[in-house]
């Protein structure tokens, strides 16, 4: 699609694109169209993956199935889209074992065949709030470590460090070890 230019996804909260869950999410698909285009469609597809989390899809132009869906004429475009992500969605997370993501996808289809699909891409950032009043965070204390250590803080001056891990988040050596 040479006569495209200039195509993008613009959230409306582009200064801080984190988005809790259950939270609406608003946008434009904008995109600049020198010459006369024929288009049979253009869709938007939100995904939350490691595996499919969510997925949502909508077609903001033609339906795909016409020859001719729609004629863009050479100026700019924009097409809003608002979609709400599932109440339990998992926060975004990416570590060298795990990863959830969550992503935009436009996807522009030319009318002529002989031109390949356009497809352009936003990440999304998601943030599940916790409940801290919930019972099973207010449980007792599963998991307990404890250490003692004397380590050197500033120079000639040795300090007594106490740690405590609670929940099984780490084990206190650990922790100590990541400040040595």
């Amino acid at each position: 699609m040479a006569n495209v230019r200039h195509y993008r996804i613009i959230l409306s909260r582009a200064h801080s694109p984190v988005y809790q869950s259950g939270e609406a999410v608003r946008g434009l698909v904008s995109f600049d169209v020198e010459d006369a285009q024929g288009i049979q469609a253009l869709r938007v597809i939100v995904r939350g993956e490691t595996e499919e989390i969510f997925n949502w899809s909508a077609g903001l132009l033609g339906s795909g199935s016409a020859p001719h869906a729609a004629l863009l004429r050479p100026e700019h475009h924009s097409h809003p889209f608002v979609f709400t992500l599932p109440v339990k969605c998992p926060s975004t997370y990416t570590n060298e074992n795990v990863r959830i993501t969550y992503s935009i996808k436009a996807e522009l289809y030319p009318t002529d065949g002989w031109q390949e699909r356009k497809d352009f891409w936003l990440s999304l950032t998601v943030v599940s709030p916790i409940d801290i009043n919930l019972s099973k965070y207010l449980a007792p204390v599963a998991v307990s470590d404890r250490t003692t250590s004397d380590c050197c803080a500033q120079p000639y001056k040795y300090t007594s460090l106490d740690i405590r891990c609670d929940r099984g988040v780490g084990s206190a050596a650990f922790l100590l070890s990541l400040l040595r």
